[in-house]
């Protein structure tokens, strides 16, 4: 049997004109609480990916204006659009409120055998 192998790397992306905080200097990152695996397209059920995903995760620990930053092709989007737009995080933190910040999040698509 088969088992579908999720990786999920969030990087921290530097805008100084954005209205959006960025990780460091007094801002804690936000913490995923939620992050449902993304289906696996069965139509390339032997082929790995990868897409990486940009978004703000809001005050409300949701991720908004989600889109794709480096394309995995075809299905491969659009699974991990689906399942990003459904994650949950705790929000970023400055001084111990919440504030949005935008992040990278990859999703890594691949077939590992289990043990």
């Amino acid at each position: 049997m088969f088992a579908l192998l999720l990786a999920i790397l969030i990087h921290f992306q530097q805008d100084p004109n954005s209205k959006v905080e960025q990780v460091g200097g007094g801002v804690a990152p936000p913490q995923p609480v939620v992050q449902p695996a993304p289906e696996y397209p069965n139509v390339f059920f032997k082929r790995k990916s990868v897409v990486v995903l940009d978004l703000v995760v809001g005050t409300d620990g949701l991720p908004h204006n989600v889109r794709v930053v480096k394309s995995g092709g075809g299905k491969f989007d659009e699974n991990a659009l689906q399942a990003v737009e459904q994650y949950r995080f705790r929000p970023a933190l400055k001084n111990g409120q919440p504030v949005p910040v935008e992040i990278h999040v990859q999703v890594e698509f691949a077939i590992k055998r289990p043990a």
